[in-house]
């Protein structure tokens, strides 16, 4: 269950602003921040959103490394937790998919996080 309280890196987050996010970001912490993002939406749909968030893993079991954007990583994000509510079971490879969205959050240009801030609510 998640804390209703919102984090102060958060609450940034929200408005675009990543350089505060911890470091390492952990699965067990990116929950609220998971669902920051409706990636159902944003994928165009339910099978749409498993088709990405499936061929992204397999690419990362297969190479070791989480590729994508970082609006395709947070969309694989919001899946994996979608999945483990369902489930009950961390995908087992949780903080990779953490740590490779971090990065990407954090490589975006000022603009390009605003941007993807627009897209992005509380719960």
């Amino acid at each position: 269950m998640l804390d209703d309280r919102p984090r102060e890196w958060e609450m940034l987050a929200l408005q675009g602003d990543f350089s505060q996010m911890p470091d390492p970001l952990l699965w067990r912490e990116s929950g609220r921040l998971a669902h920051f993002l409706d990636g159902y939406r944003e994928a165009g749909g339910f099978d749409e959103l498993c088709d990405l968030a499936a061929s992204k893993a397999a690419e990362a079991r297969s190479t070791g490394v989480w590729c994508g954007s970082a609006l395709e990583l947070w969309q694989c994000l919001f899946f994996e937790h979608r999945a483990a509510r369902h489930t009950g079971s961390d995908p087992g490879y949780g903080e990779e998919l953490c740590a490779a969205l971090r990065s990407a959050l954090l490589a975006l240009e000022p603009g390009e996080a605003r941007r993807l801030a627009t897209r992005l609510t509380s719960l």
